[in-house]
Formats: C-alpha cells, sequence, structure tokens
C-alpha cells in the first residue's frame, strides 16, 4: 500500500491482488483463511479475532492513504474515507466467496473494476 503512488492505485492492486490468489492455479480458490474464520465455532474465537483484526488494520491503513490523498488535494475534499476503505475490504471478502463458489478470475476482475469505477474523482 505504501509504495502505491495514489491510494486509488493501493485499492486497485488489493483487489487484483485478492482476485489472483483466490484463482491460482496450485491452490483451492477462494481464501481458506477467511472462509474458515467465518464460519468457525465458539472455540475458534480467538482466531476469528485475530482475523478480524488483522482485517480492520488493513482498513485502517487504507483509510489513513485515502485520508492523505484528500489532504494533498488527490481527491475530493469530503471523500469518505471511511466507506471507502470499508468497500475494498468487503468487495476482498466477497470475491474469496465467490472464488471459492467458481467464479473464475475473469469475472473477478472486472468486479474489482467495476468497484474502482466508483472511487472518487476530482
Amino acid at each position: 500500500m505504501a509504495e502505491a503512488p495514489t491510494s486509488r492505485e493501493a485499492a486497485q492492486r488489493m483487489l487484483v491482488t485478492a482476485a489472483e490468489a483466490f484463482t491460482g492455479e496450485l491452490t483451492p480458490c477462494g481464501c481458506l483463511l477467511a472462509s474458515a474464520t467465518a464460519s468457525g465455532s465458539d472455540a475458534s474465537a480467538d482466531v476469528q479475532s485475530e482475523v478480524a483484526q488483522v482485517r480492520r488494520e488493513i482498513q485502517s491503513h487504507l483509510k489513513s492513504r485515502i485520508d492523505l490523498d484528500v489532504s494533498q488535494g488527490l481527491l475530493p475534499a469530503g471523500t469518505d474515507s471511511q466507506s471507502l476503505a470499508t468497500m475494498v475490504i468487503a468487495l476482498i471478502q466477497g470475491l474469496s466467496v465467490l472464488a471459492r463458489d467458481g467464479t473464475d478470475r475473469r469475472d473477478l476482475l472486472a468486479m474489482a473494476n467495476v468497484v474502482m469505477n466508483a472511487w472518487p474523482k476530482l
């Protein structure tokens, strides 16, 4: 995320990387960690909590990056950075589920592009 020139590029890279990882030829489709922790039992509550914390941290980093772009005039003033960051995390989770259900990489990448078309512009 820190290497991307803008928050939009960071978000797009995250989505593309997720879509590619979730549809790898040498691994099962989707994300085992996301799938397992989303439906785990009470016995795995500590693991679920840790994974949720990782998602929150990634979301927080993306929000901060969006805020930086707003402060630098790269995004419109008043951009809802929290909602944008949440949208990206939600789509990544959704891409995992859809990949597990058999959606192919091309369709996952197309969804990512649609979402990125909603990114605010000056």
